[in-house]
């Protein structure tokens, strides 16, 4: 940046004229503009904006010894060029050794070097003169349009295209960096100067703010007393003096019923424990999976031993129980060399992991496995049970026996566990009298599927516990479906996938069961009917009670009815309905169906997790 030299000269008296003259030529000599201020002192002022010009004299003549303070602000948005501009628009050209005298004259000899548009050409020969023969030699850089200009001296010559002199690398842009000024000196376009953080900026650096901000619906809220925030007060001393006890109450006036009063109950007679609900009416709303537009399940899976905690690397798992199928079963996919070394337990010992699909889980064991290798694939594929297992072939020994004693169904059931585990009975129980039960050769599990079967039930493992499910199949006749209750309502809007499977049947209404010795003969004939279409005759030494035969029977003529096997596919989340187990009523489109299976299964696609369950229920078609 070019400097200022102010120069001062003379003696300036009281009340004489100041001049000041201005000299814009740049001290070589070319046109000067003067600008003169007359003025009268003590205190002369200039005010004056210049649009041009790198160096500024200012001649002062003054009467006396004066102080003068000149103050000078940079306008950063004008042209920082040479302070003089040549004439011409284009700057005289460098004068060229050989001048032809006619417009097209023979050029000399051109050099390898010559910069053309084109490539180089071949020589030509002296003699050759074409209008557009090669022109002569000039440096690399004559191909332009506008040659290299010659080197300027000094600042004075300031063409409008002339090349700028060379200047520091920040003053590339085409407003230069400015001169530091001080903070107070503002100017419309200049460099703001530098300032703290939070000014000038239209996003500040944020600052804490206090609790009490309200810069949000819902302010950071204050603590208050405990006592403000239940029915009941803190308590607190009583206040001195005596409280006088409340006047007796007086005995309400009964009004005399006339009539009997309808105990009306919700439920049919459960097992025990007995619950009775009163009521006039029982109106209770059957759950019901809601309608969306978009249902959202987040699918999670994981295999772990349970051993160790050791979390398998488990591509694929399904698991799945029927009404016929006392255990869940239980298969997964595992990856890697070494997977089936992690199922392996010593001594011929099953290994146990613990299979978790969208928050439900599953105890099982695993005894056996699959292997596949193929070019750098090896997968295992493992099987497996649940924990009602050990009940059974292999792990439990089989034996036969008589029982001695008059006893209940369900303790002769619960006679056959081993310690450790539990009976969850679900049926009506009944007394089995002495000598009438006995057996030859069965495994604890099925002996107590023996007992279940006589009354029309089935066994269902736990899914993680030790406990054995003994339940009805039938909780009520399939005729008398419209006046039972619904476990769960099930829309069309969430069902994944729909079938069904149509078996036709002969409808009989009517049954013979014989018990053996210490038994009973019973006939179950179907409400409403004239009892005339006879089912095959059951004999089972079990039948020793007015109930096993009942429940039994209708098992008997619900299965000549004509029926279908309906199969529904859909998501597996709490919010959903969680896992329809076998035995419940399900309610869909109209028509109802007891689960009698259902299967789980989840498996990697890609990196998607998808994980489904199908159920199967049978429908009546009456």
């Amino acid at each position: 940046m070019t400097p200022i030299d102010l120069r001062f000269t003379g003696q300036p008296l009281a009340g004489d004229a100041l001049q000041l003259v201005l000299d814009f030529s740049g001290g070589k000599g070319e046109e000067r503009i003067t600008l003169a201020v007359n003025t009268t002192l003590p205190t002369p002022e200039l005010d004056a904006t210049l649009s041009q010009g790198l160096l500024i004299e200012v001649v002062a003549t003054l009467g006396a010894p004066a102080v003068v303070d000149v103050a000078l602000t940079r306008e950063i948005n004008v042209f920082r060029g040479p302070s003089d501009s040549a004439g011409a628009r284009f700057e005289n050209a460098v004068p060229l050794e050989a001048q032809g005298s006619t417009r097209w004259e023979q050029p000399a000899r051109p050099y390898g070097a010559t910069a053309s548009a084109f490539e180089q050409g071949a020589t030509l020969a002296a003699s050759q003169g074409g209008q557009w023969s090669a022109r002569p030699r000039t440096d690399a850089i004559s191909g332009s349009r506008w040659e290299q200009a010659e080197r300027i001296l000094g600042t004075l010559s300031g063409s409008q295209w002339l090349q700028l002199p060379r200047v520091r690398r920040g003053s590339r842009p085409v407003w230069e960096k400015g001169q530091g000024i001080a903070a107070a000196r503002s100017s419309g376009y200049q460099h703001p100067p530098r300032n703290d953080a939070r000014r000038r900026s239209r996003y500040e650096e944020a600052r804490t703010l206090e609790p009490v901000t309200m810069d949000v619906p819902y302010q950071q809220g204050r603590t208050t007393g405990d006592d403000w925030r239940v029915p009941w007060e803190q308590a607190r001393r009583p206040p001195p003096g005596i409280d006088l006890p409340p006047d007796p109450t007086e005995p309400p006036v009964l009004e005399p019923v006339e009539g009997g009063t309808t105990l009306q109950f919700c439920h049919a007679m459960p097992s025990a424990p007995w619950v009775l609900q009163f009521g006039l009416t029982c109106e209770i709303p059957t759950p019901t999976i809601p309608v969306k537009r978009l249902y959202i399940v987040q699918n999670s899976a994981r295999l772990v031993r349970l051993s160790d905690g050791l979390e398998l690397p488990v591509t694929q798992m399904s698991l799945s129980i029927d009404a016929d199928s006392w255990a869940w079963s239980f298969s997964a996919g595992l990856a890697g060399r070494d997977a089936q070394a992690l199922v392996t337990g010593t001594d011929g010992q099953p290994v146990e992991v613990m299979a978790e699909i969208n928050g439900e889980q599953w105890r099982c064991l695993v005894d056996g496995w699959r292997r596949s290798e193929s070019w750098q694939s090896h997968s295992v594929t493992i099987s497996g049970r649940s924990l009602a297992a050990y009940l059974g072939a292999p792990y439990a020994t089989a034996r036969s026996h008589t029982e001695d004693s008059q006893a209940t169904a369900s303790q002769l059931a619960r006679a056959e566990l081993p310690e450790g585990w539990s009976l969850d009975w679900r049926m009506t129980d009944w007394v089995v009298p002495a000598g009438a039960w006995s057996y030859d050769s069965l495994a604890p599990i099925d002996a107590i599927s023996r007992i279940a079967q006589a009354a029309g039930g089935y066994v269902q493992a736990h899914q993680q516990d030790q406990t054995i499910i003994v339940a009805s199949r039938f909780e009520a006749a399939p005729w008398r479906w419209v006046e039972s209750e619904a476990d769960l309502a099930v829309p069309r809007d969430i069902i994944t996938q729909l079938g069904s499977d149509q078996q036709p049947g002969d409808a009989r209404n009517a049954v013979w069961l014989h018990g053996d010795t210490g038994g009973i003969q019973a006939q179950i004939i179907r409400q409403g009917t004239a009892g005339d279409q006879l089912a095959p005759t059951v004999v089972d030494a079990l039948i020793t009670d007015q109930a096993p035969a009942q429940s039994r029977g209708i098992a008997e003529l619900a299965a000549t009815l004509r029926q279908s096997t309906e199969s529904l596919q859909m998501p597996l989340a709490a919010s959903l309905g969680g896992l329809l187990l076998p035995g419940m009523m399900i309610e869909c489109d109209g028509w109802r169906g007891v689960s009698r299976g259902v299967s789980v299964s989840a498996s990697l696609q890609g990196r998607a997790l998808s994980v489904r369950q199908s159920i199967e229920l049978q429908r009546f078609h009456l």
